[in-house]
């Protein structure tokens, strides 16, 4: 989208693109899009953006994380998430006020 300063509707093209607009937004959208030589190039630049990452999906670009790591990973999560004082106790209160004066 190279061209994007030379069209102030450019931007609504992605967001319809994306879903972003609703039904009365992308229909006001549809006739300038049908004329403009912008828009279009716009539009197909982003149809062609999603077909190759798509296809790069399907050809073994993403690999889901093995389950040792994630494990591991998870563990971490839970002993941070335990570790953290909460505001409950009188202690858990000056814990996190100590942290919050540095």
């Amino acid at each position: 989208m190279n061209a994007a300063a030379e069209c102030d509707k450019v931007l609504l093209v992605q967001a319809e693109f994306d879903g972003e607009l609703d039904a009365a937004e992308a229909a006001s959208l549809a006739p300038h899009q049908a004329e403009c030589p912008i828009c279009q190039a716009a539009a197909a630049e982003l149809m062609r953006a999603r077909t190759l990452i798509a296809g790069e999906l399907h050809a073994g670009l993403y690999q889901a994380i093995p389950n040792d790591v994630r494990g591991r990973v998870m563990a971490q999560i839970t002993a941070a998430q335990t570790r953290r004082p909460t505001i409950d106790s009188p202690r858990g209160a000056s814990a996190l006020l100590s942290w919050w004066r540095r």
